[in-house]
């Protein structure tokens, strides 16, 4: 799993644009965070291999356990 989100090797994420529906910064984030909050039991994009780009989305079209809102 490599962490670049652009062909030049760039591997930090700008802040993510609220028009784009896929976010790569984000898609990356928030596999990390579900690895770690899963103590490394869940790589999600292969325990669900047809669903895994709701990591990428906010709101509706995000995974069940992203919350909508920040807390």
């Amino acid at each position: 799993l490599m962490g670049y989100v652009n062909p030049r090797g760039e591997h930090g994420f700008n802040p993510a644009d609220p028009c784009q529906e896929w976010v790569a910064g984000r898609y990356f984030i928030n596999l990390v965070a579900r690895f770690f909050a899963t103590e490394g039991a869940d790589l999600y994009y292969l325990s669900h291999p047809t669903t895994h780009s709701c990591l990428a989305k906010i709101g509706s079209g995000s995974c069940k356990f992203i919350p909508e809102q920040a807390p």
